[in-house]
């Protein structure tokens, strides 16, 4: 990727620090089968295909993450992944599935035979399986849009997301990793605060007039913001 700012050149230097984590998502990542890094322009069809099918229509019941009850329509489009791809410091972060190196798995366990199943179809080397963007604010690292695959949801993915962008923000100085929620959306808040997030006083509007945003099924609906304070890195 051709970007030259500061933040992007800091991160990039960081990025391998991966947070210590134990289990089955760790070891596929050493194993070479799950892979991490910054997305580029060749990467937005599937962007698309991950963020709408994780978030609206039939294909995203699959999942928990779900907001077809909601909204209909798409969660994002290709102008809006071109925008945020250009603007100075903003980036997305994906995780991929190697294929070629999925036979090698050392362990038959579940995640491997979901994955199996998952990519058979595609017939290409890789796929991305999550992906969230970053932005960084004055108020600290801020991350939106975290999508995993319906069909691999509960495996940690989305944990293993999280932790890296904590060791992201702490390696930048960021007193803070934030991003708003639908105020709807109980089970998903719920869910942040299991893992160290808390609510604030901060209410966003919602686009409801937006069609690029969705399509609200229950009126006007509103976003709260939610932190995590981030130690210092000493």
């Amino acid at each position: 990727m051709q970007m030259s700012c500061i933040y992007y050149t800091s991160l990039k230097k960081t990025y391998g620090s991966r947070p210590k984590l134990k289990g089955m998502i760790a070891e596929q990542l050493s194993h070479g089968i799950l892979r991490t890094r910054w997305a580029n322009h060749e990467d937005i069809e599937g962007l698309l295909h991950l963020v709408n099918g994780s978030y609206r229509g039939d294909a995203s019941r699959l999942g928990w993450t779900t907001e077809a009850d909601l909204l209909d329509g798409q969660r994002t489009d290709h102008p809006m992944l071109e925008a945020l791809l250009k603007e100075k410091g903003s980036f997305i972060f994906l995780m991929e599935a190697y294929l070629p190196l999925l036979d090698r798995a050392l362990r038959e366990n579940d995640f491997i035979i979901a994955l199996r199943t998952l990519v058979q179809p595609d017939k290409k080397e890789s796929r991305v399986v999550a992906c969230a963007h970053l932005q960084q604010s004055e108020k600290g690292l801020y991350f939106g849009m975290l999508s995993v695959e319906p069909r691999l949801q509960s495996f940690g993915l989305g944990r293993y997301c999280l932790e890296h962008f904590k060791a992201l923000a702490q390696s930048q100085g960021a007193s803070r990793l934030w991003m708003t929620v639908i105020e709807q959306r109980h089970d998903l808040i719920a869910y942040y605060e299991r893992r160290g997030f808390r609510k604030t006083d901060q209410l966003h509007p919602f686009p409801n007039h937006d069609p690029r945003y969705g399509i609200s099924k229950v009126g006007d609906l509103k976003l709260i913001e939610m932190e995590q304070e981030i130690p210092p890195n000493c």
